[in-house]
C-alpha cells in the first residue's frame, strides 16, 4: 500500500522518527541541554512523542512480521473493515479471492475466514462474466481502476446488483493482491427504480392508447399536458392544445357551466365533478363530451386538475332517437287508447240490443218459434255475449293504459266471489274433464276493493288453468292470509306449462302462445295482462311460475291495507252476492255444491 506515492511502512518509518527526535528534544529541555519554551508545554512533547514514535515502531515491526499477507491489509485497521456495510474484496492478478471483509461475507454469504479455492465467479454473476472480467482487469491495468454495476449472487439464491468500484494495487505491503474491489448492494434500490420505470412505461402506454382525452389544466385553466388520443377525437396536435386555454375548446354557450364546475373542482381536492358539453373539433363542427374532472393540485408530479374527457356525440344521438321513437309510439298507444276508451258507449249500445232482442225473441213475446229458429236466435245471442266480453276487456286494458280505469270501492268478501267465480266455470271445467279443487284456510276477512274487477282477476285465472289443463287433469285454488296480512291466492293446474320465452308472450297485451290446446277455446290473449293491470290498480301484485309439460301457477296477493279490521268500518257499499246464497258446506273442498251462477250474464254483467 502507499501513501502519496511513497510505501506505507517508509511513511511510517519517517513518521516514527520525527516523533522520537521531538521526545529526545523535550528530554534534553528537561535536562537543561537545550532550553524550549514554555517547559510544561516540552514535557507534553516528551511524553507524546516518546508514546507515539514507541506505538509507530512496534507497529511497523509488526507489519513487517507479518509477511505482508493479503489478509493483513483488512486485519491492519481492525474491526472497522469487519463492521461496514460496504463489502471489500481482495483479488490476484488472475481474478482468484485472496480476501474480503465481513461486509463482502454478509452481501455473498460466503465465509469470511475462508478464502481457499475461491474465484470471483463464487460471488459475480451474469452471462458474459469472462469477458466482463477481461475487460474490467484491462481497464485496472490501464488506468488504474474502474467503476459500474454488477450483479451478485445472494445469500437467498436471488440475484442482487452493486455498484463496484475495483482499484490497482502496487507496493510490497499488498502481498499477493493486485486488485482491491469495493462493492455496495443496491438490490433494493435498483427493484424500486425498476418498479418506477416499469409503473411509468405501463402509465405511458396507458395514456397512449386510451380513447378518451386526458388533460391537465392549471389553475386559471390552461392545458400543461394533452394525451396522444387528443388528434383522435379533436384532431388537434395535443402539442398545439399544450398551448391553449381550454376554454377556447368549449362552445360559448357551456362556457359559464364549465367555469363554475372547475372552480368547485378546484377547491374542493376530494370532489370528482361529472359534466357533459360540447367542444368544437378541428374540422369545424361541435362534438359532445362527457368529462369527469378532480383536483390534483397537492401531488407534485402532477400539479393540476385531471380531466377525461369521451366523445358521447354518437351515444347522444342515439339516445335523441330513441327518445323521439318513445314518445311517438307512446302518443300513438295514447290516441289508440283514448280513442277506444271514448268509444265504450259506441260499442256496447248495439251489442246490448243484439243480445236484448234475442233474448226476447227465444222468451217468445215476439211469437213462438220453431226449434231452428230457437237455435239460430240462441247462437246470436251467446255470439254476442262472446264478442260483448272482448269489447270489455277491451275497453278495460285500454282505459288502464290511458290511466282512466277507477276503482269502485266496496266491501269484498272473497269466499263468495271465489264462489260465484267457480259456478260460472263448472260447466266448463265438467266438459273439459278438469277437476277444480278449492281450499279456503282459516277465516278469510273482508276487504275494500272493486269487487267486479276482483272478480274478473279470478275468472281470468281460474278459466285460463281450466283451458290449458288437458282432460283428466286438476287445478287447485288455495287462499289464504300471509304472516304480514296481505290475502293470497294460488291457481295451480297440471296443464301444459310454459316456457320462460311463452312466459313472456303470453303477459303481452294480445299474445298468444300457439299449441293445441289453446284452440279449443277462442281469445284474444287478453285475459292475463289484464288481470295483472288490475291487481296493481288494487296495489297488489300478480307472478305467474310456469314449467314446460307440469303446469302453471298464478299468485294474486292483494295488500294487507285493503283488510278491514274485526268491527271496523270501510264507509263503503257492500257488494251484492248473486247467484250464491251464503257459502255452501262444500266450499271447503271439491267443486260440488259451489253454489249457483250463469256465465254468460256474468260477462255481460255491469259495465
Amino acid at each position: 500500500m502507499t501513501a502519496a506515492g511513497y510505501p506505507l511502512d517508509a511513511v511510517a518509518a519517517v513518521a516514527a522518527g520525527l516523533c522520537l527526535a521531538v521526545g529526545v528534544a523535550g528530554l534534553f529541555d528537561l535536562l537543561g541541554v537545550v532550553t524550549i519554551p514554555p517547559s510544561a508545554l516540552a514535557g507534553g512533547l516528551v511524553v507524546a512523542g516518546l508514546v507515539f514514535g514507541a506505538v509507530l515502531v512496534v507497529w511497523l515491526l509488526a507489519l513487517r512480521r507479518s509477511a505482508a499477507t493479503p489478509r493483513s491489509l483488512i486485519d491492519g485497521v481492525g474491526l472497522l473493515w469487519d463492521r461496514i456495510n460496504d463489502g471489500v474484496v481482495l483479488l490476484d492478478s488472475s481474478a482468484r479471492v485472496v480476501g474480503w471483509n465481513g461486509g463482502a461475507a454478509r452481501m455473498t454469504g460466503l465465509d469470511a475466514g475462508r478464502v481457499d479455492g475461491f474465484t470471483i465467479d463464487h460471488v459475480l454473476a451474469g452471462d458474459d462474466l469472462e469477458a466482463r472480467l477481461a475487460m474490467i482487469r484491462q481497464t485496472v491495468r490501464q488506468m488504474g481502476s474502474w467503476r459500474g454495476m454488477l450483479d451478485f449472487r445472494r445469500p437467498d439464491g436471488r440475484i442482487g446488483q452493486c455498484e463496484t468500484l475495483v482499484m490497482q494495487l502496487a507496493g510490497p505491503q499488498s502481498g499477493g493482491a493486485r486488485m482491491m474491489a469495493i462493492a455496495r448492494d443496491i438490490t433494493e434500490r435498483a427493484e424500486a427504480q425498476h418498479e418506477v420505470t416499469l409503473r411509468d412505461r405501463r402509465l405511458k402506454a396507458l395514456i397512449e392508447n386510451v380513447l378518451d382525452v386526458v388533460l391537465i389544466l392549471d389553475r386559471h385553466g390552461g392545458v400543461s399536458f394533452a394525451s396522444p388520443s387528443t388528434g383522435r377525437v379533436l384532431g388537434l396536435d395535443p402539442a398545439q392544445v399544450e398551448q391553449m386555454a381550454f376554454v377556447t375548446l368549449v362552445h360559448p354557450d357551456d362556457r359559464a357551466r364549465i367555469a363554475d364546475v372547475y372552480r368547485t373542482a378546484i377547491d374542493d381536492p376530494h370532489l370528482t365533478a361529472v359534466i357533459e358539453f360540447r367542444v368544437r373539433h378541428r374540422l369545424g363542427h361541435w362534438l359532445t363530451v362527457e368529462a369527469i374532472g378532480r383536483s390534483r393540485f397537492e401531488d407534485a408530479a402532477v400539479g393540476g386538475v385531471v380531466v377525461n374527457l369521451r366523445d358521447v356525440t354518437g351515444r347522444k344521438r342515439v339516445e335523441v332517437a330513441l327518445r323521439a321513437a318513445k314518445e311517438q309510439a307512446e302518443t300513438a298507444n295514447q290516441i289508440k287508447s283514448q280513442f277506444l276508451a271514448n268509444m265504450s258507449h259506441e260499442l256496447r249500445t248495439p251489442l246490448n240490443a243484439v243480445i236484448g232482442f234475442s233474448e226476447v225473441l227465444t222468451a217468445g213475446y215476439a211469437g213462438e218459434l220453431t226449434a231452428k229458429q230457437r237455435e239460430y236466435v240462441g247462437d246470436i245471442r251467446v255470439s254476442g255475449q262472446h264478442l260483448l266480453s272482448l269489447i270489455n276487456d277491451i275497453l278495460d286494458l285500454s282505459k288502464a293504459e290511458a290511466g282512466k280505469l277507477d276503482l269502485v270501492e266496496e266491501v269484498v268478501r272473497l269466499p263468495a266471489v271465489i264462489a260465484q267465480t267457480q259456478g260460472m266455470l263448472r260447466e266448463r271445467a265438467e266438459a273439459a274433464g278438469v277437476v277444480v279443487d278449492i281450499d279456503l284456510v282459516g277465516d278469510l276477512p273482508p276487504m275494500t276493493g272493486d269487487g267486479r274487477k276482483i272478480k274478473q282477476i279470478v275468472l281470468n285465472l281460474l278459466s285460463n288453468a281450466i283451458k290449458f289443463t288437458p282432460s283428466g287433469g286438476r287445478v287447485v285454488m288455495r287462499v289464504e292470509r300471509e304472516a304480514g296480512g296481505a290475502l293470497v291466492v294460488t291457481i295451480s293446474d297440471s296443464g301444459i306449462g310454459m316456457s320462460a320465452d311463452e312466459l313472456s308472450v303470453a303477459l303481452e297485451a294480445f299474445g298468444q302462445v300457439d299449441s293445441n290446446l289453446n284452440r279449443r277455446f277462442d281469445g284474444t290473449g287478453l285475459g292475463l295482462p289484464l288481470a295483472r293491470m288490475l291487481a296493481e290498480l288494487h296495489g297488489g301484485t300478480l307472478t305467474l311460475a310456469s314449467e314446460k309439460n307440469v303446469g302453471t301457477t298464478a299468485t294474486l296477493i292483494l295488500p294487507a291495507a285493503r283488510i278491514i279490521a274485526a268491527g271496523g268500518d270501510a264507509n263503503v257499499v257492500s257488494l251484492p252476492v248473486t247467484g250464491a246464497a251464503g257459502l255452501p258446506g262444500g266450499l271447503l273442498g271439491g267443486h260440488d255444491g259451489m253454489g249457483a251462477g250463469n256465465f254468460d250474464r256474468a260477462v255481460a254483467g255491469p259495465s
